[in-house]
């Protein structure tokens, strides 16, 4: 009978629930990554880990976050951690936050075309 009512409450309450978002957390770490451009913007006054997932999730480009503690500050990156080098270091107070989309994503740099111009 215990089972039928948690399943008959848990029928209730998956309507409500819009996402999942699963995300992969590496304390005391910091992310380097393999690209130049990879790098999106920091986003200040984040309060903690979970705030600083969810502006990953936010934003579609977003593949890696870190979040540094003391700081209050979310950096995200547009590339997978799997490209990218996660270092663990015990006095450092970040975490690195891998949401990833797609883990194939390679950040591009946008490269600029010049007209040539032709001196004669």
């Amino acid at each position: 009978m215990q089972f039928l009512s948690t399943y008959f409450l848990l029928l209730l309450l998956l309507p409500i629930i819009d996402a999942f978002i699963v995300v992969e957390i590496h304390r005391s770490a910091i992310y380097e990554t393999n690209s130049s451009c990879a790098y999106l913007r920091n986003i200040s006054s984040i309060m903690n880990v979970d705030s600083c997932a969810w502006e990953c999730s936010y934003d579609e480009r977003c593949q890696t976050a870190v979040y540094f503690h003391n700081e209050t500050i979310c950096s995200l990156f547009a590339e997978s951690c799997t490209v990218g080098n996660i270092d663990s270091l015990s006095n450092i107070q970040a975490s690195v936050i891998c949401y990833s989309r797609d883990k194939n994503t390679v950040a591009n740099c946008a490269t600029t075309m010049l007209p040539i111009v032709n001196r004669m």
